[in-house]
């Protein structure tokens, strides 16, 4: 059982997020081949190298590791997920989890991506960490896209010249309410052009149809 109070944050130490990101044949799950389709392996590489993603195994699949990472490269916690070949997340047990868990003291609060923030100021918040890569591999590093790792988090913290893109569902049209002066209706911007844009699409769904 985890401890009843934790008085300390806890970081993970850094060599564990990078012996995850140590990969002698290179990335091998299957987030990174579906990406790779579309925008070839080296780009793909290259970003989830930027964005500190690692793989490890998970129940005999392997999975996808999203590090959180401070401003001051502190690594907060892990949050993994096995995805199947068409890209989006398995939805049987044990497809999703963390190893360091707020629970045990690893509860740094940080957006996925945001130890590149020192790179760029221009910044759009999404929802889910695949997301903030499928942007970044069209447009990064002219952009930095931060997740903000579930649409239940609170984002007090958000700088005055951020964007945000909302994924097309209830939960992002709550963002909406909530933050205007942050918000990018992206979804007319597509139907405007013809694009279909589906309930529950968030902008990366777009961008890999396109």
């Amino acid at each position: 059982e985890p401890p009843k109070t934790i008085t300390d944050t806890k970081y993970v130490y850094d060599y564990v997020m990078k012996r995850s990101m140590a990969l002698k044949d290179g990335y091998e799950d299957n987030l990174f081949k579906y990406l790779a389709k579309k925008f070839g392996s080296q780009r793909v590489t290259d970003i989830f190298r930027a964005y500190n993603v690692g793989n490890w195994d998970a129940f005999g699949k392997t999975a996808t590791v999203f590090w959180v990472v401070d401003r001051e490269q502190r690594v907060c916690r892990d949050s993994w997920i096995v995805y199947g070949e068409d890209g989006h997340r398995l939805r049987e047990r044990g497809s999703i989890g963390c190893k360091f868990k707020v629970g045990y003291g690893f509860n740094g609060r940080a957006y996925f991506g945001e130890h590149l923030l020192m790179l760029n100021d221009n910044v759009f918040v999404v929802e889910a960490p695949k997301t903030a890569l499928i942007l970044a591999c069209k447009y990064f590093p002219k952009y930095v896209f931060l997740a903000n790792m579930g649409s239940g988090r609170k984002m007090n913290d958000l700088e005055p010249t951020w964007k945000i893109y909302a994924d097309n569902d209830e939960a992002g049209r709550k963002w909406e309410k909530k933050y205007p002066e942050h918000y990018v209706d992206w979804v007319s911007f597509y139907r405007d052009k013809g694009v279909e844009v589906n309930e529950g699409d968030d902008i990366g769904d777009i961008i890999m149809k396109l």
